[in-house]
């Protein structure tokens, strides 16, 4: 039986010693450098740091998002902490893509834009908002902390720590004003907001048909990409099972 996730990217030097810089640095921004990308990180990231820290060997979905991609495609990230997925999608397409990180939290924006700096990533587009249906504001709540500083929702279940006035984007309208062509994979990791993102891209998702990985947390995300013609289920090496069950579930247009 393979080891957890958690425990696979402990196992990796590289990560032990991030985690000890960020503990010597008593909180405060250390740069790192981890397969080839340069990462300032810092206690209070979360859960973002640990992707971004141990990459694939955290999350086994980036791995096989990677292996969609080729140079000239194009990616758009929603919810992109601090650049977990971007980074390395970037790190893989080069220049001649368009990666667009969406992100409302302004803590995990700065960090993003950061990371981006470091790494000369400045075809990398970041719009700082939420998504959703119709263009607008909406109030973000979060709670930052060491454990999961990327836990936002526009309606919390439960009261946040901070709390912003933000904006609302729809996603269909952004592509159009950034010029961006047709997209190949799209990520979504948005805390809930998953259905309200699936409306906003309805144009996109149409005329595209761009693979889709989705965070599980709302049922309504399955059936309205189900809607559209998209199988579900849970994919490896290419290839879909179709599932409902996990916490992170693929949409493709088989």
């Amino acid at each position: 039986m393979k080891p957890p996730l958690v425990m696979q990217a402990l196992s990796r030097p590289k990560v032990i010693w991030g985690l000890l810089s960020m503990l010597l640095s008593r909180g405060q921004p250390t740069c790192l450098q981890v397969e080839g990308l340069k990462l300032e990180q810092a206690l209070g990231l979360g859960n973002g740091t640990w992707a971004a820290l141990s990459g694939t060997a955290y999350e086994a979905e980036l791995s096989e998002a990677l292996s969609l991609l080729e140079p000239g495609d194009n990616f758009v990230d929603l919810g992109a902490n601090i650049g977990a997925y971007s980074l390395r999608v970037a790190q893989k397409l080069g220049p001649g893509s368009r990666i667009v990180a969406v992100e409302p939290n302004p803590y995990l924006v700065r960090a993003l834009k950061r990371n981006l700096i470091l790494n000369q990533f400045d075809f990398v587009d970041v719009i700082e908002a939420a998504v959703g249906e119709q263009a607008g504001e909406c109030d973000l709540q979060w709670r930052k902390s060491l454990l999961n500083a990327g836990s936002v929702a526009h309606s919390p279940r439960g009261g946040g720590t901070h709390t912003a006035r933000v904006a609302r984007v729809n996603m269909d309208e952004e592509l159009e004003r950034l010029g961006v062509g047709k997209i190949r994979l799209i990520k979504m990791d948005i805390e809930g907001s998953e259905p309200q993102a699936v409306h906003g891209l309805r144009k996109t998702l149409l005329r595209d048909r761009p693979v889709i990985l989705f965070e599980n947390s709302h049922p309504e995300t399955r059936s309205l990409l189900m809607s559209l013609g998209y199988s579900v289920g849970k994919l490896r090496r290419g290839k879909l099972t179709a599932t409902n069950r996990g916490q992170n579930l693929w949409a493709i247009d088989l």
